[in-house]
């Protein structure tokens, strides 16, 4: 509280005449602190002498804008410039000197051709979440598994792989090969058709038709049917492993051009040979293109 004293200050036609003086130590006090502390208002001398700022290695962000059909997305650069990613020999891009680098505001956007915004935000949930609460959606968790696999992501791809893979459960058959195919997972896709050579019966308007959300194509029907209806396939026994080889274990098939011949294994001291499934070794055999173009797309 200021307190106030009055003082007499003379004596002017008989009258006396007094002003308020503050009591002024605290007043002082604070004055003399402002004085002393000189950095709360430095010289320019003061300023030149002090050493640059150093950025922090971490938190000294740069942002970069991203178009995605209409809509411009501004997000830290750091977390798309990563090893093995296109986005890392994008930014290492040299821009025109005479133009403006792409990506550097909302106005000179980068456009991201024939990418949904809506799997461009389910990605960018998963890769920079800014404090969202964690992902559950299936379908958040899809949109960021296909764009980690075109972009190659490779951390984000294997926590979307785990989360839709607890999620399978509730899904068709169908949705699930669709799924597979789309986001370049040979054992969803693998699995799938398993379950359905495992059918007792099998209509073909179980696998095709106007009223089916998902649908598969005549090539992959013909093959199903053809396994099924040749189920002596599943009756061959297996050739029995022989080691020192150079293929994986679980290959007794041999190459894809030579289904039936039997291949040397290599054994490894850290693991046992397993024996795959007839209908494993089946259906890798039949549908070889199909899991090879998988598999390249999922590796780039």
């Amino acid at each position: 509280m200021l307190m106030l004293d009055l003082v007499p200050r003379g004596i002017d036609n008989g009258h006396v005449s007094i002003f308020k003086r503050p009591q002024t130590s605290l007043l002082d006090s604070a004055l003399n602190y402002i004085q002393d502390h000189s950095f709360m208002h430095p010289t320019n001398a003061e300023i030149q002498e002090r050493p640059p700022p150093v950025p922090d290695s971490l938190y000294n962000l740069d942002l970069v804008s991203f178009r995605v059909e209409n809509t411009v997305f501004r997000v830290p650069k750091q977390a798309f410039d990563l090893e093995e990613t296109i986005f890392k020999d994008m930014f290492a891009l040299p821009a025109p000197v005479s133009e403006i680098q792409e990506g550097s505001s909302n106005e000179y956007p980068i456009y991201l051709e024939g990418i949904e915004a809506d799997d461009f935000r389910s990605f960018l949930r998963v890769l920079c979440p800014l404090g969202q609460p964690p992902v559950t959606e299936l379908k958040v968790w899809i949109g960021a598994l296909a764009l980690a696999t075109l972009w190659h992501f490779t951390e984000v791809r294997a926590e979307a792989i785990e989360a839709i893979s607890q999620k399978m459960k509730g899904m068709g058959v169908l949705q699930r090969i669709h799924l597979g195919r789309k986001c370049n997972s040979e054992k969803w896709v693998q699995d799938a058709y398993i379950e359905l050579l495992n059918k007792q019966t099998l209509m073909l308007d179980e696998l095709s038709g106007p009223s089916l959300e998902y649908s598969l194509d005549w090539p992959t029907i013909a093959k199903i049917f053809y396994i099924r209806d040749n189920r002596d396939f599943f009756n061959l026994p297996l050739p029995p492993p022989v080691e020192d080889s150079a293929r994986e274990p679980n290959s007794y098939w041999g190459t894809w051009d030579e289904p039936c011949t039997p291949r040397k294994i290599k054994k490894s001291k850290h693991s046992a040979i397993n024996v795959i499934d007839p209908k494993v070794a089946v259906i890798n055999i039949i549908f070889a293109e199909e899991f090879k173009d998988i598999q390249q797309k999922a590796v780039g």
